[in-house]
């Protein structure tokens, strides 16, 4: 091989490296390792120790024996130097060029990685500030908020005092003006003995009426009553079946049950109609009691004494108002129409009474009217005052055999009293009296009078 050739050969080398060739003595005698014939000084090493060839990386970085290093393991001699000189140097400058590129690029990644995180951790550091900065003020709302609140709650405290005091002072300030109010409008006024004894003369006068007249009459044979009646009474006395009733209206205590019927009239037709205020107007003034009466109006019987008071004192000062503005030719009306309604009560009374037992209806008939007149009485003055009166029957009430109650009952007069007796019926009804005349004491009830029983036993 020539010189010119050697040239021309690291010349085309030093521009692209060669293709392997089987069909070169040259290039087979470089790959087998054996000296080639026109350059048998050149060193072939390098050649051996580069590894394949591979596009951009015709060098392994981590070959120890790189051609691109500065100080090889040895000295190139002759041509063969040349060759691997100017091969060295293009491919270190290659090299350098893309390792500086890949550097320089691993350089912006790690600068643009580092300024992210330090715009995180900045980022980072202003939100925890913000937060403590959200912290502080809420712990300071939170402080104002509960400063407030105690305040109030204070404020509240000294003012529901106030108006504890201010309520007892008022309560305290009403007694004493219904007091002097009391005292100043001069209420009708009666004493319990007054009341009592008007009471007990009705009593005795239903009672004289009724030995009087029925006492050891015979009995009728039925018991059928011309209209109009008070057989609805006379069912509510003995609240039994028909024979019951039958039986007991034939008994020998006939007189009992007439008195027990007499007094469930008065209650019912006289004492809550107030004729003596005149037929219409005690109409009207019954139904208007009955809507504002508390203990009709409430859940419970017993109403507030408050309530009480002034339900009691607006109609016994209607009452009065009612009396005192009648003129002479209306007392003279009122009169005449509470005449008609005796003689009504009377008509129901006689026909009730004949069903039950035979009798002299002329003189049963003056003793009725004459018992219903005394009950007018009776009825103006109980509604005249301020307390409430109530009549007691209510044996519904008590337990399905009642027994006899010394504080509450009484046998009518010429019975025993026994240990155990059970009561067969009302003759006569107690009367509970709540209140004072003189507009006081509601939440007080006395009983003024007992009921008076009957007792088969």
């Amino acid at each position: 091989m020539s010189h010119q050739s050697d040239q021309e050969y690291v010349g085309s080398r030093s521009r692209t490296p060669p293709s392997p060739d089987t069909t070169s003595q040259w290039h087979h005698s470089v790959i087998s390792g054996r000296p080639m014939v026109s350059a048998p000084v050149a060193d072939v090493r390098p050649f051996l120790s580069r590894p394949p060839y591979a596009p951009y990386a015709p060098y392994s970085l981590y070959s120890p024996h790189s051609l691109y290093t500065s100080s090889p393991p040895y000295t190139p001699i002759g041509g063969a130097g040349r060759y691997d000189q100017t091969f060295q140097s293009e491919y270190d400058v290659s090299m350098e060029t893309e390792n500086d590129r890949i550097i320089s690029g691993l350089r912006r990644d790690v600068e643009y990685e580092r300024n992210r995180r330090l715009q995180c951790e900045t980022r980072s550091q202003e939100q925890r500030q913000r937060e403590r900065r959200l912290q502080e003020r809420l712990e300071g709302f939170n402080r104002v908020f509960q400063q407030k609140e105690d305040k109030l709650r204070h404020e509240l405290e000294e003012k529901e005092k106030e108006v504890a005091e201010r309520t007892r002072q008022w309560k305290k300030a009403a007694g004493d003006l219904n007091r002097l109010r009391a005292s100043a409008q001069g209420f009708y006024q009666i004493t319990d003995e007054y009341l009592t004894g008007l009471i007990s003369s009705l009593r005795f006068s239903i009672r004289n009426f009724s030995l009087q007249y029925f006492e050891g009459k015979s009995s009728s044979s039925t018991f059928f009553a011309m209209p109009p009646n008070y057989r609805g009474h006379v069912r509510a006395i003995l609240p039994g079946k028909e024979a019951e009733i039958y039986a007991g209206v034939h008994s020998k205590r006939n007189h009992q049950i007439i008195q027990a019927l007499i007094w469930r009239v008065l209650v019912a037709d006289v004492f809550g109609r107030f004729p003596w205020v005149g037929g219409k107007t005690g109409e009207s003034f019954k139904h208007l009691r009955t809507k504002l009466d508390p203990a009709q109006s409430g859940d419970s019987k017993r109403s507030e004494p408050e309530a009480e008071r002034k339900f009691q004192t607006w109609s016994a000062t209607t009452i009065g108002l009612l009396l005192d503005a009648q003129s002479p030719e209306e007392q003279s009306q009122i009169q005449q129409g509470m005449e008609d309604e005796t003689a009504r009560i009377v008509g129901c009374l006689l026909n009730t009474l004949e069903a039950m037992v035979k009798f002299e209806e002329q003189e049963a008939e003056d003793g009725l009217t004459s018992i219903i007149s005394e009950a007018y009485v009776v009825g103006k003055e109980i509604s005249r005052q301020t307390a409430r009166i109530t009549w007691m029957f209510d044996l519904e009430k008590e337990p399905e055999t009642p027994q006899l109650g010394a504080e509450t009952m009484e046998l009518e007069s010429g019975q025993h009293v026994k240990k155990t007796q059970e009561v067969s019926w009302v003759v006569a009804p107690g009367v509970m009296k709540r209140g004072k005349s003189t507009g006081e004491g509601f939440d007080h009830e006395e009983m003024l009078l007992k009921r008076i029983i009957s007792s088969d036993k």
